[in-house]
């Protein structure tokens, strides 16, 4: 495991999930990080630019710009980092994860798999 400090983003406009998966990310996931949060589509990507992230993790439904439109947003200018979505919604992504890379996990299913996905990250 490298010393360097990674960062992740945790997007969502909801504080209390914003907490809740703080809390569980650092319960969950060893290592040298610094966690970032933005409130909602517009901040997240405003950060992303300002300052690339090693694992950013968006909520799906946030107003303004979802976590979906900030992906294929930062897709399209080249945004190589780690991108994924956590979500409450049932619909099928595959094709979203083929087209733009991102990850998508379920709430709160894929709990452990986004944590196992972002200690592999964070690495």
């Amino acid at each position: 495991m490298s010393n360097e400090q990674k960062t992740v983003l945790i997007a969502d406009d909801e504080p209390a999930n914003r907490e809740v998966l703080r809390e569980q990310l650092e319960a969950y996931v060893q290592g040298n990080y610094e966690i970032r949060e933005a409130e909602n589509g517009n901040e997240a990507i405003t950060s992303l630019r300002e300052s690339p992230v090693d694992l950013a993790i968006l909520d799906m439904n946030m107003p303004g710009m979802s976590g979906e439109k900030v992906v294929r947003q930062l897709k399209t200018e080249g945004y190589t980092s780690a991108l994924c979505i956590y979500t409450a919604s049932g619909k099928n992504f595959r094709e979203f994860e083929k087209e733009t890379g991102a990850r998508v996990f379920i709430k709160p299913s894929d709990r452990k798999i986004l944590f196992a996905y972002a200690a592999e990250t964070l690495a």
